[in-house]
């Protein structure tokens, strides 16, 4: 019953946080932090602790002077659970990585999963075409974002 309670009340900060940065063309990079946080824990508790998370946000990296537009990396750091972590018989370990270079913001999202290839061999042909959708959405969200940015957004992914 404890547990229950547990995770309705992640679900419930998740779902509110949800709505908050959905009504919102841009949060700011610790409000996305925050949120990645409250999905985590979730995701967590769900896989029954297989897995941590780290944040590593560079010295020089202001997390409220950052915007983005909200929930950009939630998808991908979905992807890297869904399909690189839980497959693991090992615990997993996600580090999320924010750091400021002379182009612009810098996200790398790196895990210690079975690996994309591995993972494309496992999934169905109609899971395919949903993250390969998914993924021509992100790099048009960030192909928008940067069209008139001085200082671009980078994403790596790394598995």
């Amino acid at each position: 019953e404890r547990k229950i309670n547990q995770y309705l009340g992640r679900f419930s900060t998740l779902l509110r946080k949800t709505l908050e940065v959905n009504e919102r063309e841009s949060v700011s990079l610790k409000e996305e932090v925050e949120y990645l946080k409250a999905y985590l824990e979730l995701q967590k508790m769900r896989l029954k602790d297989k897995f941590n998370y780290f944040f590593d946000i560079s010295i020089d990296v202001e997390p409220l002077k950052f915007y983005l537009p909200p929930m950009l990396l939630q998808p991908i750091v979905e992807n890297a659970i869904i399909h690189g972590i839980s497959p693991l018989k090992i615990n997993g370990i996600l580090v999320i990585i924010f750091k400021y270079t002379s182009k612009g913001l810098q996200i790398n999202i790196e895990d210690n999963g079975i690996g994309i290839e591995t993972s494309k061999k496992k999934t169905s042909l109609h899971e395919k075409g949903h993250n390969s959708l998914g993924n021509r959405i992100l790099h048009r969200r960030i192909k928008l974002i940067n069209k008139n940015q001085k200082k671009k957004l980078f994403i790596t992914v790394k598995t």
